[in-house]
């Protein structure tokens, strides 16, 4: 599907190559642009309020742990480098076909002991299809303090 086609005769937007969502918030975008800007500025406030209080619970735990060994973690670690933290160690489910470290932090397959400190947080980052089973595996332990990645 296009994701933006025009008639090449008349020069204007052709709605049926347009999801019913994107072409209504296109319409919005046209008639209102001070609404969808307003909207617009409004998410974006909403992610940097979530940074500075994520920076902020990272920055005050005092052991950070990550959850993953594949892309997303791998994010969260350069994420998490660019703000001075560097995590005390990387969980995974098995340790067959992980490595031993990432970027200079041992991995170690999770059994839940190491986490269970109130002062510590544990960062989820695995794909999103996996996040609730391994959520639940986590709870399931009882580590309490953990954020989704």
């Amino acid at each position: 599907m296009q994701e933006f086609a025009v008639s090449d005769r008349a020069g204007y937007l052709l709605k049926q190559f347009w999801p019913q969502e994107d072409w209504n918030l296109l319409q919005d975008m046209l008639q209102y642009p001070a609404v969808v800007s307003y909207r617009a500025e409004k998410k974006r406030q909403q992610r940097e309020m979530y940074r500075s209080a994520f920076a902020h619970r990272v920055r005050t735990a005092r052991h950070v742990y990550i959850y993953g060994a594949g892309r997303v973690a791998t994010e969260v670690i350069f994420a998490l480098q660019k703000i001075g933290i560097v995590p005390d160690m990387i969980f995974v489910s098995e340790g067959n076909g992980n490595p031993e470290s990432m970027h200079g932090i041992p991995v170690y397959v999770f059994s839940g002991n190491e986490v269970k400190r109130k002062d510590g947080v544990l960062l989820l980052a695995v794909r999103e299809k996996d996040q609730y089973e391994i959520l639940s595996k986590v709870r399931r332990s009882g580590v309490e303090n953990v954020i989704l990645m």
